[in-house]
């Protein structure tokens, strides 16, 4: 069953699945109908509910609301996939049916990719409603696509992608990434070369609660993330398998502090050779990026023995050493 307004193309298309969302859609929907921008059409898809979901949808009254009620459960993948190819808009939305976003999110996200004509995908920050925790994701396509190897950093209800951009390269959900097919998504759309990157405004509220799809299949999420990181990295590494599962794993945590840390530099010094040679990064970030997650490990004591290691070259040696000395320099000042 399909309802669809009879107007003209709209800016945007914002997407809904719901899914058992009778509980909170209310508030969802009015979050979005109550949009400073006003040019969109909005599919909220009920996806074979057995709870009072489509009840609550059928209760709003406006041209705007596009309801598509899917006659069994599709899952969330293929009702997306679904529901990008209804969309008429030039830009593309995403919602979930258990939160709500601010009123100027459309309008700030809108005019960001009308003035940046070069980025594909548009997320934003988020806080969490119970807790009142903010997210602080990174920002730009450069610091993004180097912490993906870490995981997920672009919260999926947050998104606006550019419609044409995606359908050109017939990038779409993949069915075989459950629990995880954003973060799959992010990854494809940055192997194509498709520009993503994050506003730093707090332009949604994040529900948590024990029925959401989240919660319930954690297991299978952690498989799925586990899965993209191992692909991600072998991109990094032009499909050459030269990082190991752990080496991968200390990466997703971000180096995370091991005593003694000589595993830890032995990774930095083997990922920044394997930059240099295929330039999967932009260097001066990734360098960025790394001096930063080094600043743990350069107790006094460690330099020496980094300088002596003989696998290291002099350039490698010189690097940390200039690393040590803007660490001291920070330190003092401060």
């Amino acid at each position: 069953m399909m309802i669809h307004p009879d107007t003209e193309s709209p800016l945007i298309s914002v997407i809904m699945p719901a899914y058992n969302a009778g509980a909170y859609i209310n508030e969802a929907i009015n979050s979005i109908l109550r949009q400073t921008c006003t040019n969109f059409e909005f599919l909220i898809i009920d996806d074979g509910s057995p709870d009072n979901t489509a009840e609550e949808i059928k209760k709003f009254d406006d041209s705007r609301i596009v309801f598509i009620q899917n006659r069994k459960n599709k899952g969330l993948i293929i009702t997306l996939n679904d529901a990008m190819q209804r969309t008429r808009g030039k830009y593309i939305a995403r919602m979930d049916a258990d939160d709500t976003c601010s009123p100027d999110r459309l309008e700030k996200q809108m005019e960001y990719m009308e003035k940046h004509p070069e980025i594909s995908i548009l997320g934003a920050n988020m806080v969490y409603m119970t807790e009142k925790h903010v997210t602080n994701f990174p920002e730009k396509c450069n610091e993004l696509k180097i912490q993906l190897m870490e995981g997920n950093k672009i919260s999926h209800p947050t998104v606006m992608i550019r419609r044409d951009d995606i359908f050109a390269k017939n990038l779409k959900y993949n069915e075989n990434y459950p629990s995880a097919e954003d973060y799959k998504m992010w990854t494809d759309a940055i192997s194509m070369g498709f520009n993503i990157e994050n506003l730093p405004d707090v332009l949604y509220q994040y529900r948590t609660h024990p029925a959401q799809t989240t919660a319930l299949k954690l297991d299978e999420q952690n498989a799925t993330v586990k899965k993209i990181r191992m692909e991600y990295c072998k991109k990094f590494t032009k499909n050459k398998n030269s990082l190991n599962d752990n080496e991968i794993d200390m990466i997703s945590r971000r180096f995370e502090y091991i005593d003694p840390p000589k595993p830890i530099f032995d990774l930095v010094y083997k990922v920044r050779k394997i930059n240099s040679i295929n330039k999967f990064f932009d260097m001066d970030t990734y360098n960025k990026y790394l001096k930063d997650t080094l600043y743990t490990y350069l107790a006094k004591k460690d330099v020496p023995d980094i300088l002596k290691e003989k696998n290291y070259d002099l350039e490698f040696k010189l690097w940390i050493l200039k690393v040590y000395i803007d660490k001291w320099i920070k330190n003092t000042v401060s």
